[in-house]
């Protein structure tokens, strides 16, 4: 089991049967940044990632406020948009793990830990493929909410 967020937000992918499937050719979930080199298509980024302690309550927890976002691309619009739909089936409330409009994530050093998308943003990207087909950017901000006995 991961120690950090960000490992529970790899894990939850890797987790993911169809989000493998559709990436890996590509190299699966990039963190952090993409290789230059990487031209195949569709990638998926978690980019970037920022956690602050928010404060500290008396029972010693701190609760640790974030963001990162996950980052789409793709050629043509319908397949951004398919590629974007399962990355949202995996990080977006569901009803075994829904709290509001949040995710629970779990993970060792956490007391608890909630996830909320709070947006979704469609870009044409400037970019063609050798096909001449257009590629998309869609991006999926999110907050993370993290508890941990300090």
């Amino acid at each position: 089991m991961a120690t950090t967020l960000l490992g529970a937000l790899v894990a939850m992918f890797d987790g993911d049967p169809s989000l493998v499937a559709a990436t890996t050719d590509t190299g699966g979930l990039w963190v952090g940044a993409i290789p230059e080199d990487k031209s195949a298509l569709p990638i998926v980024a978690l980019l970037p990632h920022d956690e602050v302690p928010g404060w500290v309550a008396p029972v010693k927890t701190v609760q640790e406020e974030g963001n990162f976002s996950l980052v789409v691309y793709q050629n043509g619009l319908a397949a951004a948009e398919y590629l974007a739909g399962l990355v949202k089936a995996v990080f977006d409330p569901k009803s075994t793990r829904r709290s509001g409009d949040l995710t629970r994530v779990t993970f060792t050093t956490a007391v608890s830990a909630w996830i909320k998308r709070v947006g979704y943003q469609v870009r044409l990207f400037e970019h063609r493929t050798a096909e001449s087909l257009w590629v998309y950017e869609i991006t999926m901000p999110y907050e993370s909410y993290v508890n941990r006995r300090i």
